[in-house]
């Protein structure tokens, strides 16, 4: 088994025996542990996968976990020669083609709670939102074939069975797996024919189920976007690429990042703008064949903003950003250097229009979008970061023309939605849901 197919569980107590028929195979245990052999020896022989995840420097720890059968250690610290597989955090460690990797500073999904009590608002309005779903799509960007997990661990007491399947969304529907975690009771109560711990393990074993079941599709789908943001995603561009990131997704703007250095004509097809976060000037070739096609790109008051000032004759838009046109396509550079993510984030909505927009969820609530195409048809992902049904009905808009839609969830609700055509759109009404939903668009679906 290819460590890239480990379904993956973290595993603290109760009976190994629970795992029979269910869709993990893959155990994730704190390392060291107390009474290791015993639980090594019971997942061996059922053919799981272990996992050892070190707390700090490994080094002292991986002699003893070769020794006792674990098959890799999680770690953010570089080891050379190992004797076990070593799976980085996002990155410094070495890890071989076919290792997942675990996503550094990973969130547990929810909608986030202030102090009083109440729902807390982001700048928009809207509930802010702890979410991993870009942080897995810049990953899938920067690590081409590999498979990002996550690691948010439940907070409370007796987390909701919903909530348990929103966090296995959270990274499903962007093909990476999340370490399901449950909390101690859970897992005791499984041994004790508990319900409520019966009810929450079927729910997460189906919505596990579901995403491994249409992996293969989903690999073959690209995000849906019409705006691509530019960077290194690192150094000191590094904070506000990755909020850009953060905060577009919240404004149901999908983006599709691209690595600096690998532009492409490929990668900038069906763009209408190129955000460039950064001073490194692109690919000249690249650049010149996006703004003959009529393409956008947007840039900060800085090197990249000068440069661009010998091009064509200025004209103001609404935002304070100098538009210059070149052929078919334009230059929009920033009054001022970028300094606040949310503002660059809305911004680039006004400059592109909302004309342009990939998907609308109206009513969206705590709700978050994300839009993936293949071929001819598109599958727009749904997450309800309340992982509670809506209070209004929602309504979806996929900006092509298409005339069947099917709605899915993880309970096994299924139907045929009707469509409207909306200009050059279709538009759906969402039946309700907890957790999450997906709605599939195309000549047949």
């Amino acid at each position: 088994m290819s460590p890239n197919e480990w379904v993956p569980l973290r595993w603290s107590s109760g009976p190994i025996e629970a795992l029979k028929g269910s869709p993990f195979n893959c155990l994730v245990v704190r390392w060291p542990l107390e009474n290791s052999e015993t639980l090594i020896s019971a997942a061996k022989a059922q053919g799981l996968a272990v996992v050892g995840q070190v707390a700090g420097e490994p080094g002292a720890h991986v002699e003893s976990a070769a020794r006792q059968g674990l098959d890799a250690i999680i770690t953010d610290k570089l080891l050379t020669r190992a004797p076990v597989q070593i799976l980085p955090i996002s990155g410094p460690a070495e890890a071989s083609p076919q290792s997942p990797v675990p996503l550094k500073e990973s969130e547990w999904p929810s909608v986030r709670v202030g102090r009083s009590g109440n729902a807390e608002a982001g700048p928009t309005g809207y509930p802010w939102v702890d979410a991993n779903g870009w942080k897995c799509q810049l990953f899938e960007t920067l690590h081409p074939g590999k498979v990002a997990w996550t690691l948010g661990e439940p907070k409370g007491s007796m987390v909701r069975a919903e909530m348990y399947a929103l966090a296995v969304a959270d990274a499903g529907a962007y093909n990476a797996r999340w370490v399901v975690s449950l909390q101690p009771e859970i897992l005791k109560g499984l041994g004790n024919g508990n319900g409520e711990a019966r009810e929450v393990w079927a729910t997460v074993s189906r919505a596990v189920r579901f995403f491994e079941e249409h992996r293969n599709r989903q690999q073959e789908t690209k995000v849906f976007a019409r705006v691509g943001v530019l960077s290194g995603f690192a150094g000191e561009n590094e904070f506000a690429s990755l909020e850009f990131l953060n905060l577009a997704t919240r404004r149901q703007l999908p983006l599709r990042p691209i690595l600096l250095g690998t532009e492409s004509p490929d990668n900038l097809t069906g763009l209408k703008a190129l955000v460039i976060i950064g001073e490194k000037e692109p690919n000249r070739d690249v650049a010149k064949e996006f703004l003959h096609a009529g393409g956008t790109i947007i840039v900060s008051a800085g090197a990249l903003g000068k440069a661009a000032e010998r091009y064509g004759e200025a004209q103001t838009h609404e935002t304070g950003y100098s538009i210059r046109r070149i052929q078919k396509g334009a230059i929009a550079i920033s009054p001022e250097p970028w300094t606040d993510p949310y503002l660059l984030a809305q911004d680039v909505h006004r400059i592109v229009g909302r004309t342009h927009d990939v998907v609308r969820l109206w009513n969206a609530g705590s709700s978050l979008t994300y839009p993936t195409v293949n071929g001819n048809g598109a599958l727009v992902h749904i997450l309800n970061y309340s992982a509670r049904p809506a209070g209004q009905p929602m309504s979806l808009f996929v900006a092509r023309p298409y005339p069947q839609a099917r709605f899915v969830d993880l309970f096994g609700k299924s139907e045929t939605l009707n469509t409207q055509r909306k200009g050059q759109g279709t538009e759906v009404n969402i039946p309700a849901f907890t957790s999450y939903a997906a709605v599939e668009f195309g000549e047949k679906a």
